[in-house]
């Protein structure tokens, strides 16, 4: 599943992924719309995690994960 695109401005240094999901193993990738670069997140285990991604443009989130799960995006 993918969520809306999202775009991040210029003067944003940054933004952050936050996700929780029920799931032992979730992928969660976020996905840079312009050239199609693909940032892997997640797949360590862990339920419930951030990552920091150093980028700005438009990009959505994909997740590979069974069962119900939460995604937040915050611009630093």
């Amino acid at each position: 599943m993918k969520t809306r695109p999202f775009t991040v401005p210029a003067e944003a240094p940054y933004f952050i992924v936050r996700w929780k999901t029920k799931d032992d193993m979730p992928l969660i990738y976020v996905t840079d719309i312009s050239d199609g670069d693909m940032d892997s997140m997640a797949g360590d285990g862990a339920p419930v995690g951030e990552s920091a991604v150093y980028k700005t443009g438009t990009f959505y989130v994909e997740v590979n994960v069974t069962g119900k799960w939460e995604i937040q995006v915050e611009l630093e």
